[in-house]
Parts: structure tokens; sequence; C-alpha cells
């Protein structure tokens, strides 16, 4: 299936593919986007590709176990605190 990412950045010959998303609330919209972005997170390392989400909201505080989840999975998952700090400019 094609999927559309929010920003596309090639660096250092990299190709970094970003989802950004905010919750308001928790639910099981958090659930199913946390098992989807492990899954296309193991895909596009594969393929070699680099993924990056950045995701916040109050929406995680009733649904952290799986933020976690797919903290602990993926390679790259921000928060916009951590982009603030200049973690980006770090990997990228």
């Amino acid at each position: 299936a094609r999927k559309r990412f929010d920003f596309v950045i090639k660096a250092k010959e990299k190709i970094t593919l970003f989802e950004v998303n905010f919750y308001r609330e928790g639910g099981s919209k958090l659930e199913a986007t946390s098992g989807e972005y492990i899954k296309l997170n193991e895909t596009l390392k594969k393929n070699g590709f680099r993924f990056i989400w950045i995701s916040d909201g109050l929406g995680w505080l009733s649904s952290s176990s799986y933020l976690e989840e797919a903290f602990l999975a993926n390679d790259y998952v921000f928060n916009l605190k951590m982009i603030k700090s200049g973690i980006l400019e770090e990997i990228l």
C-alpha cells in the first residue's frame, strides 16, 4: 500500500521519513497507531530508510503503555520537548 509521510528529509545520504501527530484524548486510536508505527519502522529499516515518529498531547497520559511499547521498539520516537531540545539536529 502507498503511504504518504508528513515529511521526508535526505541528509548524509540517508532518507528519513517522518510522521507527526498530536492527541488530545486517549483511546483505541493510540493503540492502533502505535502498533502500526512499530511495524512501519521495521519495514522501513529493512529497506534502508530511517523513520522518526514525533507525537505529543494529553491523550498519551491515559495510553502511556502504548507509547512506551513504541518507544522501546522504534529507534526514534520523540515528543515536542525533545524536538525543541535539538535532538533532530544530532540525528540528521
